[in-house]
């Protein structure tokens, strides 16, 4: 009985942050766009880490077996996380040979 409620109280949260990095997702992938060129100009990135962790805590906390193997998942496919961080990485390392050279 106790195992089932633990159960519910964590689908409840998983799915609760899984929501909440969808939104964020989605957030950063249309400021990402944006930054590209498509529709109006907006601030980009406003929110990142936020969705990523929340997503990958939410595949932490899902009780299907085997979920939290893929927690680096939402930390991939949300624009505001990984991959900003690795072109910001990228843009500080070149602009850093430049002056180097």
């Amino acid at each position: 009985m106790i195992s089932t409620i633990l159960d519910v109280i964590r689908w409840i949260l998983a799915s609760a942050l899984a929501l909440v990095w969808l939104a964020f997702a989605s957030w950063n992938a249309w400021s990402f766009l944006i930054s590209l060129g498509f529709g109006r100009p907006r601030p980009r990135y406003t929110w990142p880490l936020i969705g990523g962790l929340a997503g990958a805590l939410a595949m932490v906390l899902c009780p299907l077996p085997g979920s939290s193997l893929w927690l680096w998942v939402p930390l991939v496919l949300d624009a505001g996380c990984i991959p900003v961080f690795s072109l910001l990485w990228w843009e500080a390392r070149r602009e850093r040979r430049s002056r180097a050279s």
